[in-house]
């Protein structure tokens, strides 16, 4: 119990957040949603243009892509434009990522980029680079003004050439404060693992006693060993500590 008490009042829930990374090869012409994240919205005045929201921005998204590498297809200058990758975001509503959800493998990359509400032509030059940088670093925000709505991120390829990157993306609702990197869906879950992790460890704590002077006062127990305490209270016991146990590493979970 005392475990769980300074777990909780000393570390506390630090949210790290809708961190995802990995590499991706696109065909030509082809698309790929690598994450979603369930982002917050703004009522106030300051979000009803897109264009600005006080800072106060609902959802932001930052992303890194590099080590770029094109294989087949026709050479192209590195600066060519239109550029052969977008970084792209669409919603839940209807004419954006439902719409093209179902024919997602078919549609072309013009479709899908009409059917964003965010796109951003990445410089092949930039994504080419071997390792994060500045440069291969790109930052969009979110506005959102009615109720939450999932966004998907995605890489929409327009290349007649094999694409080839590493990414990573990382997301985040900064009007929730401490629990800002939440996606919304998850919003004060991680209070519950808290608490259920607390209340499991106390369980575990008062199981153990019990065991003990079960264990003790029993007549027909001979001796202090373990092996003698009847099945029934072992399984108890061990249970109240693999739920401590789990608590535990949910919590850690949420922080990590």
């Amino acid at each position: 119990l005392a475990l769980a008490a300074g777990y909780v009042a000393v570390l506390g829930p630090r949210a790290a957040g809708k961190k995802v990374e990995g590499s991706v090869k696109l065909a030509p012409n082809q698309s790929v949603v690598v994450t979603k994240f369930c982002v917050d919205y703004n009522p106030s005045a300051a979000c009803k243009d897109k264009g600005h929201c006080d800072g106060l921005w609902p959802g932001i998204v930052h992303a890194d892509v590099w080590g770029g590498q094109r294989t087949g297809g026709s050479r192209v200058n590195a600066s060519q434009v239109p550029a052969e990758l977008s970084f792209v975001l669409l919603d839940d509503q209807y004419n954006s990522f439902p719409e093209v959800a179902p024919v997602w493998n078919e549609a072309m990359c013009d479709d899908i980029l009409k059917a964003s509400r965010s796109h951003l032509p990445l410089s092949w030059a930039n994504v080419a680079r071997p390792a994060p940088s500045n440069d291969t670093t790109v930052t969009k925000t979110i506005v959102e003004k009615i109720r939450p709505r999932w966004w998907y991120v995605a890489f929409v390829s327009c290349s007649s050439s094999t694409l080839e990157f590493s990414w990573r993306v990382h997301l985040e609702n900064p009007l929730q404060g401490i629990q800002s990197e939440f996606s919304m869906d998850v919003i004060n879950v991680v209070w519950f693992a808290f608490v259920f992790a607390a209340l499991y460890c106390a369980v575990a704590y008062y199981q153990l006693r019990s065991a003990k002077a079960w264990l003790y006062e029993s007549a027909s127990s001979r001796g202090n060993s373990w092996i003698r305490l009847h099945p029934a209270m072992m399984l108890l016991t061990l249970a109240a500590f693999l739920a401590a146990g789990g608590g535990l590493v949910w919590c850690q979970y949420y922080r990590a």
